[in-house]
């Protein structure tokens, strides 16, 4: 969904524009389920908030979004 890059660095960014339907759609939901979340890397995470910051106009984590991570955590 948000296309995040397979090999994520500082200089990472999403692939997908602002004023497109996808970004219409995350606007307008409520909850992210993101699953394996114990699997990703770390700047996995910091491109998708920054990109949900922009989408959104929000400065809040995630962009104001509820995101419920799940996976095998130990």
């Amino acid at each position: 969904m948000f296309k995040i890059p397979l090999q994520a660095d500082e200089m990472s960014v999403c692939y997908f524009d602002k004023r497109s339907e996808r970004a219409d759609l995350i606007r307008e939901i409520t909850l992210i389920v993101w699953d394996e979340a114990p699997m990703m890397n770390r700047l996995a995470f910091e491109v998708v908030d920054l990109h949900l910051k922009d989408i959104c106009d929000n400065q809040n984590t995630f962009g104001g979004k509820l995101v419920f991570l799940g996976g095998h955590f130990r």
